[in-house]
C-alpha cells in the first residue's frame, strides 16, 4: 500500500538524517500527494507558520506532477520542487547539503561579526554571495541603492572564495577614474608612457592576478575605456600603456553599481557585451526600508564598533525612533547618525533620544503637536490631487477605493521584509493578505 504524505515525510527525515542548523534558518520539507488548488492553499498555510522564520527555505515534495504550478510555487516561496523519482531521495539530500553549506558559511565570524541583521531581504543578498563565492569563479555584479553594503558584500565574496582568497583585494572606485589616467590605473604603464611617467608601474588588474578585482561603480567607467576592459576579460591578458607586449592575468570580477545599467545600455552609455560579461550572476543589496527589522540590531552593532569595550545600550524610546525613519542613504546614513548620537553622549546611562544632534531634533519641529495636527493638512493635499485626478477620468467612487487599497497593499509589501509585518502596518491578519496575492495570481496556476 502506498504511504500517505505524512508517512512519507517521515521517512524523508529520517533517511536524510538533516543536521541542526548553526542558525535559526531551518530547511523545511512539505510533502503533497497532488498539486491542485486545495494542496497550494494547504502550502501557503504551512508557509506562513509561526515555526518557519522568514529566512527558512523550504523543499517541496511531490507525487503527482501538475504542469504550470513549478513557477507560482518558487514565487510562493518554495526553495525547489522535486517530483517523486527513483533519485528523489538523493536529489533531496544534495539540495539540502548544499543549502547546508551555504548557511554554514554564514556563521563564519568574518560573516556573521561584519554583516548584521537577520531579515529574510538581507539572509537571501548573503545566501546567494555565500553560493558565489563557494560553487562558481563567475563575475558577480553587485546593483541597489548607495549606502546598502555592495563593498561588503564584495569583501565577504573575496573571503569565501577559497581560490582567490589567497591573493589580494584590489579595489577601484570608478568615479575617481580620470579619462587621463583611467588607463593608467586599471593596466599599470611603462616608463616614459606619458609626463610625469618615471618609473614602470603595475595597474590593478596585475595586482588582483589570482585573486579579486572589485570595480566599484563601475557604470561610471568611460566608453573606451570599457572596451579595453572587456578585451581583458575575453583574452584574459592586457597591455601596459606604452607597451606592445602582452601580460596574462586572471582574477575573480566582481563590480557594483547604483545605476541601472541595463537602461544605460539602451542609452549608449554602457555596452551591452561588457555589461553581460560583468553580471554572469547579480545579487541586488536591499535598502534599509526593506529590512527594518535589522536597525536594532545593526545600532547595537555600530555602538559597540564607536565605544569599544564600555559601549552603552541604546534606550528604547531611541531604538523605535530609529527604527522607524527614514534613510535615504540607507545604512551609511544609520551609522553616521549613531556616530552623531555617540559623540554627544554623556556617559552614563543609555544612549537616548537627547543625544540625536540638533539638527535632528529641530526637524521635529518646536511644537511637536502642532506639527501632528499638521501633518494631515499635508497628506491631504496630496489625496485631495489624486481624487481630482481620478474624477477627471470619470472614476467611481468604488473603483477609488480598490485603487487605493491595491495601492496600500503593494506599498506595504515593497517597504516590509516580511507578509507578517505588512499586514501589522496594513492592520490586517497575515493570512487575508496571503489570501489576497493567492487571490490575485490565481489564473496563473492552471
Amino acid at each position: 500500500m502506498q504511504n500517505s504524505a505524512e508517512d512519507l515525510r517521515r521517512i524523508l527525515l529520517r533517511e536524510l538524517e538533516v543536521p541542526p542548523k548553526c542558525q535559526p534558518w531551518s530547511s523545511k520539507i512539505l510533502v503533497a500527494d497532488s498539486l491542485d488548488h486545495e494542496a497550494l492553499h494547504r502550502i501557503q498555510l504551512a508557509l506562513m507558520g509561526d515555526e518557519v522564520l522568514p529566512p527558512c527555505r523550504t523543499l517541496l515534495f511531490h507525487r503527482s506532477p501538475c504542469p504550470g504550478v513549478e513557477r507560482a510555487l518558487v514565487a510562493m516561496g518554495i526553495g525547489d520542487v522535486i517530483e517523486e523519482s527513483a533519485q528523489a531521495l538523493e536529489v533531496i539530500r544534495s539540495r539540502l547539503q548544499r543549502w547546508e553549506q551555504v548557511d554554514a558559511a554564514l556563521c563564519l565570524p568574518l560573516v556573521a561579526d561584519n554583516l548584521i541583521g537577520g531579515s529574510a531581504a538581507w539572509v537571501g543578498a548573503l545566501r546567494t554571495i555565500a553560493e558565489c563565492a563557494l560553487f562558481s569563479s563567475a563575475a558577480v555584479l553587485l546593483t541597489g541603492q548607495t549606502g546598502t553594503g555592495k563593498e561588503l558584500l564584495a569583501r565577504m565574496l573575496h573571503s569565501l572564495d577559497p581560490q582567490a582568497r589567497q591573493h589580494e583585494l584590489v579595489v577601484v572606485d570608478c568615479t575617481t577614474l580620470s579619462r587621463d589616467i583611467a588607463g593608467s590605473e586599471l593596466f599599470g604603464h611603462e616608463r616614459g608612457a606619458f609626463t610625469g611617467a618615471s618609473s614602470a608601474r603595475d595597474g590593478a588588474i596585475a595586482c588582483a592576478d589570482g585573486g579579486t578585482l572589485f570595480l566599484d561603480e563601475v557604470g561610471e567607467l568611460p566608453l573606451e575605456l570599457q572596451a579595453q576592459f572587456l578585451r581583458v576579460l575575453q583574452e584574459k591578458a592586457y597591455r601596459r600603456v606604452g607597451s606592445t607586449q602582452w601580460q596574462r592575468a586572471s582574477f575573480r570580477l566582481v563590480c557594483a553599481t547604483n545605476r541601472d545599467l541595463m537602461a544605460e545600455v539602451a542609452e549608449g552609455r554602457f555596452r551591452a557585451d561588457l555589461y553581460y560579461r560583468i553580471a554572469a550572476m547579480t545579487c541586488r543589496t536591499p535598502s534599509l526600508a526593506q529590512r527594518r527589522s535589522d536597525i536594532p540590531s545593526l545600532v547595537r552593532h555600530f555602538i559597540a564598533h564607536a565605544g569599544g569595550g564600555d559601549a552603552p545600550a541604546a534606550s528604547p524610546s531611541l531604538l523605535d525612533y530609529l527604527a522607524a525613519r527614514h534613510y535615504s542613504g540607507n545604512v551609511r546614513e544609520l551609522y553616521q547618525l549613531v556616530l552623531a548620537c555617540m559623540r554627544r553622549y554623556a556617559g552614563a546611562g543609555p544612549l537616548s533620544l537627547a543625544c540625536l544632534p540638533d539638527e535632528e531634533i529641530q526637524a521635529w519641529g518646536a511644537d511637536g503637536a502642532a506639527a501632528q495636527a499638521e501633518a494631515p493638512l499635508w497628506h491631504a493635499a496630496y489625496v485631495d490631487d489624486f481624487v481630482r485626478a481620478a474624477l477627471r477620468e470619470n472614476v467611481g467612487l468604488k473603483e477609488l477605493g480598490r485603487m487605493v487599497e491595491a495601492a496600500a497593499v503593494r506599498l506595504a509589501l515593497e517597504e516590509s521584509e516580511s507578509i507578517t509585518a505588512a499586514a501589522s502596518w496594513l492592520g490586517v491578519t497575515p493570512r487575508a493578505l496571503h489570501l489576497r496575492k493567492a487571490a490575485a495570481r490565481g489564473p496563473d496556476l492552471h
